[in-house]
């Protein structure tokens, strides 16, 4: 019995093998047995063309990735999208002189610190409600909370947010990020995390929803929630050596 390590991207059926090799030079894609379409045809595409469909938003592309290759870089990944998020937030910052926790009225070296504090506190609390709400969802259902899979909704997670590096035409040609600029590209992303998020749990549209909904509140919430504890550990500081 062949062992079902690979997924059909057409369908997400499990399946034994890609292709079939009949001789050195002969190679020859498997179709799926449940939906007859070849299993994975990225296997024979370029990188390019497999990121482009990432880009548009192809649960192909999804699949293919986070199945049917050795996607091990996805913490180098993940720093990356990070760096992007906190620079570009920086740089928008940097603009507003009013409304903002006081560490933006700081040295510059400073005040990326502690944002990068800030977008890490919230990506962190972010991912922990999705993985919460999963785990909830399986025991309902009955299905495994193995960590493999708990690792699969984590890759997954940092290729939806792919969409941050739409930000970098701005940073290099024009130097600067425009509100609306910043409010599109995170309407992308989170369209891509609803999109990754139904194919990895492969669960109905409006329970995705709920859990992106849920996530992305939880992201607002806790950047306030960041600044009232920054407030008190710097009030607390000043009272202290006073």
């Amino acid at each position: 019995m062949k062992l079902e390590k690979y997924t059909c991207i057409n369908c997400g059926n499990p399946i034994g093998e890609l292709c079939k090799k009949y001789s050195e030079t002969v190679l020859k894609l498997v179709n799926c047995v449940k939906c007859k379409n070849v299993a994975d045809k990225y296997i024979e595409y370029d990188i390019i063309i497999v990121i482009i469909d990432l880009i548009l938003l192809r649960k192909e592309a999804y699949r293919h990735i986070l199945y049917n290759t050795d996607f091990q870089s996805h913490w180098k990944l993940a720093v990356m999208l990070q760096m992007m998020e906190v620079y570009s937030e920086w740089i928008l910052t940097s603009k507003k002189k009013y409304n903002t926790a006081s560490y933006v009225y700081s040295a510059g070296d400073v005040q990326l610190y502690m944002l990068s504090l800030r977008v890490i506190f919230r990506t962190l609390c972010s991912l922990l409600i999705i993985l919460l709400l999963t785990i909830v969802y399986n025991k309902i259902k009955k299905q495994s909370n193995s960590w493999g899979f708990l690792k699969t909704v984590w890759k997954a997670m940092i290729l939806a947010n792919f969409g941050w590096f739409l930000l970098l035409p701005s940073l290099i040609w024009d130097n600067s990020i425009q509100e609306f600029h910043l409010t599109f590209v995170s309407l992308y992303t989170t369209l891509s995390q609803l999109l990754a998020y139904t194919v990895v749990c492969n669960c109905v549209k409006i329970w995705s929803i709920v859990v992106i909904v849920l996530a992305y509140s939880c992201k607002m919430f806790s950047n306030q929630l960041y600044d009232v504890l920054y407030y008190k550990t710097i009030n607390n500081y000043i009272y202290f050596f006073e």
